[in-house]
């Protein structure tokens, strides 16, 4: 969630979070928050501005860490005195990032705080269910993926890379998303584990793997599952 009244700057980080997999949601005010309906798992992390029109973004805070007490608050502000920095933390922001800054620093932030949650960093398997990928059926649980006639047993850690792909239809994934829900941490960007995972797991689902039909990579960002996804989830 990010709370912010600058429309242009909702505007970027929507787009670039999306870009890089996250689905975004918006508040442009205090009032707008409030009426947020919370559902639980919705809100993985929250980005916060503290110059809101109609109340201060530490009204904001001190309400999130009363009611959704894990849940990780990057402050994003303008004002970068160090009062409302320690004034921030005091009342229990996780981080402090101070404008102009870099959507690609925010992102590695976030990554970081939601990895550091044991009830965020590993999704993929919150959620265990069936998942229909075209005229695939996928159980999660079972770590079974059937195709027309075929049933193919996945490991542990294919099930759990294609659940997360599923979560995420066609969506663009970023290596270092992946890397942080699948292994817990933010990743160096030579590392090329996430490559070799998405390798092998193409070459159990698909029929051709050097022309995959489901798992595309989007050069210079990460992969997409481009199929059409249900989920049925107990």
């Amino acid at each position: 969630m990010v709370i912010d009244d600058d429309p242009r700057l909702i505007k970027l980080l929507r787009d670039y979070l999306q870009q890089q997999g996250l689905q975004v949601v918006t508040a442009t005010s205090v009032s707008d928050f409030l009426q947020f309906k919370w559902e639980s798992g919705a809100i993985n992390a929250v980005v916060l501005d503290l110059g809101l029109p109609d109340g201060s973004g530490f009204e904001v805070l001190a309400q999130l860490k009363r009611t959704q007490h894990d849940l990780p608050v990057v402050i994003l502000s303008a004002r970068g005195s160090s009062e409302d920095r320690i004034s921030g933390l005091e009342l229990g922001a996780d981080d402090y990032l101070g404008k102009p800054f870099a959507p690609r620093e925010l992102l590695l932030r976030l990554q970081k705080l939601m990895a550091s949650r044991p009830s965020l960093k590993r999704e993929a398997f919150e959620k265990p269910g069936l998942y229909r990928i075209d005229q695939a059926t996928f159980d999660v649980g079972r770590q079974l993926l059937k195709c027309s006639d075929t049933e193919l047993q996945l490991t542990a850690a294919e099930a759990e890379l294609l659940a997360l792909f599923c979560r995420h239809p066609n969506q663009v994934l970023h290596r270092d998303l992946l890397m942080q829900q699948l292994k817990g941490y933010v990743g160096d960007s030579a590392d090329r584990t996430m490559d070799t995972r998405v390798k092998r797991l193409r070459q159990r689902i698909e029929h051709n793997p050097e022309q995959p039909k489901w798992i595309k990579t989007v050069w210079g960002k990460g992969y997409r599952l481009c199929a059409i996804v249900q989920s049925e989830h107990g």
